[in-house]
């Protein structure tokens, strides 16, 4: 496959039926455990009013798991098509008139491409991780 878009790798492991397979299992059986950890910690802080950024956001769980706790907005960055896809049809639907981005691409390549503003007066949301 000729591709220079930087995501043909995620494209072609992540397809359509991967994430469609992926989300049939989520509705099943709720987050995976290394999901669950990461909305654990996360719901340990506060987050009403904080701006959600997910970086290799997948089917959209973090945000859709994330959309009651009054965050007040989200963006997901994906390299799949597919599950990017997905993401803007489950979790963007839990926003309702709540800002969300839905961005297709490399985060290692992008990310000095998006956005450094302020909506209203969101305050960021940081995960550290190791």
């Amino acid at each position: 496959m000729a591709c220079g878009t930087g995501y043909c790798a995620a494209e072609a492991q992540f397809n359509r039926k991967v994430a469609e397979r992926d989300l049939r299992r989520y509705r099943r059986r709720g987050a995976d455990a290394t999901t669950r950890l990461m909305l654990a910690e996360l719901e340990r802080w506060p987050l009403k009013g904080r701006r959600l950024l997910d970086v290799g956001g997948g089917i959209g769980v973090i945000s859709r798991e994330l959309a009651d706790t009054g965050v007040a907005s989200a963006t997901i960055v994906e390299a799949s098509p597919a599950y990017l896809e997905v993401a803007r049809r489950e979790a963007g639907s839990q926003y309702g008139s709540r800002p969300t981005q839905f961005i297709l691409g490399d985060f290692a390549v992008i990310a000095g491409t998006l956005a450094r503003r302020r909506r209203g007066n969101a305050r960021p949301c940081r995960l550290l991780l190791p």
